[in-house]
């Protein structure tokens, strides 16, 4: 018998079985047909995640998620993710389809897809660190009352990263009369007790960011 090569064997599986494994799982390969390709380009979702600042054990809140474009850039490395929308549909796609794809098992309790009605941020008082409105609040009826609703929602210290649709004409994007103006939005913020404390127009080629602080 052959105890040098067994010794090796064996020394081989305990030093495996030690190694250090990652803090934080990868990100899975998303299909293609999950969000446009073309999006990866324009929207830049390094420097919309860069705005949220540290995330580790973090409750974040993407508030008009859609099918999820955001989602596998945020939900691997926060505590919890809540992912909101207001059709049940894409609830449902969030919650069986994309979850499982971009979460191995052990780490799917981190993604919350959750429903809500369009005037409600769909949020328990300080609840969330971190709230995201992609592409989002231009689409609701009164911004500024939801913004006040909004602002308890978020836990002391916590932050508001709002991207949102230039307000001049683009090659991409909604009709200019349907924007919010940059202006119009820090005005509504600071009503709201919101503090700017970050914006942005040149560094995406059809949207703004601003982040607030609360």
């Amino acid at each position: 018998m052959n105890y040098k090569l067994i010794y090796f064997l064996l020394a081989l599986f305990v030093f495996s079985s030690c190694e250090r494994k990652p803090a934080r799982p990868e990100i899975a390969e998303v299909p293609e047909d999950f969000y446009p390709a073309q999006r990866e380009v324009w929207q830049q979702p390094a420097f919309v995640l860069d705005a949220m600042g540290d995330l580790e054990e973090k409750v974040v809140a993407d508030i008009g998620a859609g099918r999820g474009f955001l989602v596998p850039y945020v939900a691997p490395y926060c505590d919890r993710m809540i992912a909101i929308e207001i059709d049940p549909k894409l609830v449902d796609y969030l919650q069986d389809t994309l979850r499982p794809a971009i979460l191995p098992t052990n780490q799917q309790m981190r993604l919350e897809a959750r429903l809500t009605v369009p005037d409600q941020p769909g949020l328990n008082d300080a609840e969330a660190d971190v709230v995201l409105l992609v592409n989002t609040l231009m689409y609701i009826d009164e911004p500024a009352d939801y913004l006040k609703k909004l602002y308890p929602k978020i836990k002391p210290g916590g932050r508001l990263v709002i991207v949102d649709w230039k307000s001049q004409e683009t090659a991409y994007g909604p009709p200019l009369e349907e924007r919010i103006p940059l202006n119009k939005l820090h005005e509504m913020l600071a009503a709201d007790g919101f503090k700017v404390s970050r914006s942005d127009d040149s560094t995406l080629d059809y949207q703004y960011l601003v982040v607030a602080e609360k």
